[in-house]
């Protein structure tokens, strides 16, 4: 293919695409806004969680502390209490304590899960930003190639078609160093990513630990 028909056809295609991208970003724009406000009443709404689950946890420790103090007042022969009702207090007090101490844990984890998902919408965001920067820029790539496919056709002087010829490179080095640090940015989220799996791979973990956890002496009817 001779390389001004080669230009010219690169041109089409640059300002086609660079259409095409600018429909898909605006769209992506709107999806990461949302994600970021979703994100933010998420955090808001583990953060009441979180307090919670310390407070069912403090409540579960008293609880705790104070069946061990029956127990002792017992044992002093000071006040009477039954074994029945020494051990079901224990027992509930124990079973309660284990319980909150999970909750707090999975309500720590789902506040880093809540703060990463903000921190991935907003990093979209700014990726949405870039990436429209990089359609404009193709855009004006098309713009200087078929400037110089015109100088080239219209037999011009050469040293119009000469700078014009520098000009559409010189953008399409800019292009290639844009969409390359586009590509960057896109390995940070995925890295982000990664690091939320983990995080709710721990959640995974911690739900099975809640699962294992039961009242002694109590079995389940089938």
């Amino acid at each position: 293919m001779e390389k001004i028909t080669l230009i010219e056809k690169q041109a089409q295609e640059n300002f086609k695409l660079a259409q095409h991208e600018k429909e898909v970003l605006k769209k992506s724009k709107l999806m990461a806004k949302s994600e970021i406000q979703r994100a933010k009443a998420r955090q808001i709404l583990l953060k009441n969680e979180y307090n919670v689950s310390k407070l069912k946890l403090e409540l579960a420790e008293g609880k705790k502390k104070l069946a061990e103090e029956k127990n002792k007042i017992k044992n002093g022969g000071i006040l009477q209490f039954s074994d029945e009702e020494l051990k079901m207090e224990q027992d509930y007090a124990i079973f309660h304590e284990k319980v909150s101490k999970i909750e707090k844990e999975k309500a720590d984890i789902n506040k880093k899960i809540a703060s990463i998902e903000k921190e991935i919408a907003e990093n979209r965001l700014k990726l949405t930003k870039e990436k429209m920067d990089v359609a404009k820029s193709r855009e004006i790539l098309g713009k200087k190639q078929l400037v110089y496919v015109k100088l080239v056709k219209s037999k011009t002087t050469d040293e119009k078609t000469s700078k014009a010829e520098k000009d559409y490179i010189k953008q399409k080095e800019n292009l290639n160093k844009q969409k390359l640090d586009v590509l960057e940015k896109e390995k940070d989220i995925k890295k982000l990513e990664n690091k939320l799996a983990d995080y709710k791979k721990e959640i995974s973990v911690k739900l099975s630990e809640r699962e294992k956890i039961r009242h002694p002496g109590i079995i389940l009817s089938d």
